[in-house]
């Protein structure tokens, strides 16, 4: 007998720029989880979408002989929220999730993220990095503490990782989260504060955070400065077309 799946087909959305000292570690990593869905049918389909954002350090080559997954390329990178939302856009599953490529994430964690929207009745699970096993760098673990606090302050909302690179949203979202100016690694503060100001329900999941391969391309202070003026202006309605309604 074949068991039934549990899920709607999964599009999972991976942008990659420079993170050639992962990849090795990523291919086993999605192929693990391909294989795992098999074997246990939680999804329907699962649809692997990387975007390239103009990798100049040999990423793009490994990348070709990915045949488990689609490779959208930009021949010069436009930022991590503009290589996510091509995905998005590009997406034909009926879940959509994305993950960093830098093998921070482990993918099987959409399995526990899946049930927590079910469960829930979300329309979005953020994957919390906060856990006894994270092995996030102290100096970020605090700088992310202090994005949630401005974050709270801000929206009055009470998520408690509001810089997940591991979320996973319904279809009919796109339109939204694809709406944000935001291009660079503030996309991601900016989805979370959108997210929040419109009211969508969002469940959370402690989820395996590693410490990633390669050094990290963020900065905690610069890019922590322009996360906060996205965080605002985000709530205060000048990211412009952020308030966009669903269909």
């Amino acid at each position: 007998m074949i068991a039934q799946t549990k899920y709607s087909s999964l599009s999972l959305v991976i942008p990659c720029y420079n993170e050639h000292l992962a990849l090795d570690n990523m291919a086993v990593r999605l192929k693990t989880f391909l294989q795992s869905n098999l074997e246990k049918r939680e999804f329907q389909s699962i649809e692997l979408i990387v975007v390239d954002d103009g990798s100049d350090d040999g990423s793009s080559e490994i990348l070709q002989t990915w045949e488990f997954a689609r490779i959208i390329r930009h021949p010069s990178s436009l930022g991590y929220g503009a290589a996510l939302k091509a995905g998005f856009k590009a997406a034909q599953g009926e879940l959509i999730g994305f993950l960093d490529m830098d093998s921070s994430y482990d993918p099987m964690e959409f399995f526990r993220l899946a049930e927590s929207m079910k469960r829930n009745k979300s329309q979005i699970a953020f994957g919390c990095r906060f856990s006894e096993q994270s092995e996030m760098p102290v100096v970020r673990k605090i700088g992310n503490r202090l994005y949630v606090g401005a974050i709270r302050l801000i929206s009055g909302a009470h998520l408690n990782d509001v810089c997940t690179g591991q979320r996973l949203f319904k279809r009919e979202l796109i339109p939204y989260v694809t709406s944000f100016n935001e291009n660079d690694l503030s996309y991601s503060i900016a989805l979370s504060v959108g997210l929040i100001e419109k009211g969508l329900s969002i469940s959370e999941e402690r989820v395996r955070y590693l410490e990633r391969d390669g050094e990290s391309k963020l900065s905690v202070v610069r890019d922590g400065i322009g996360f906060l003026f996205a965080a605002l202006r985000t709530k205060y309605g000048k990211s412009s077309s952020h308030r966009r309604s669903i269909n």
